[in-house]
């Protein structure tokens, strides 16, 4: 077993994110396979063409969210950092809200 380096223990899920850069406009979905108190790994379509800081959006209202540093990228998944909360304003859940409706199946 190879040594683990990270200061907080990874859990394994499948969890769909959306992905916003920090002016809330939004980058992609995502898919969180594994999450720590510090961090996470995200399966992405076009790790390459993110920014190295972003805002992971976990919940459907938009309550969940973290303000994100990549940490490393590969072809088809990034590491990130949770740097700290996102502050979470009224106007942006909206926005967050209708944008998740589009892209959900079945609207």
């Amino acid at each position: 077993m190879a040594n683990e380096r990270r200061r907080a223990t990874r859990q394994d899920m499948r969890w769909k994110g959306l992905m916003l850069d920090t002016s809330g406009a939004i980058l992609g979905r995502c898919m969180m396979v594994n999450v720590s108190a510090t961090g996470a790994r995200l399966i992405v379509s076009a790790p390459t063409e993110l920014p190295d800081n972003l805002v992971l959006v976990l919940a459907k209202n938009g309550e969940v969210r973290r303000l994100c540093e990549v940490t490393w990228r590969r072809e088809k998944s990034i590491g990130v950092r949770f740097t700290r909360p996102a502050s979470v304003e009224e106007d942006e859940l909206s926005y967050v809200d209708e944008a998740l409706a589009r892209i959900s199946p079945g609207h």
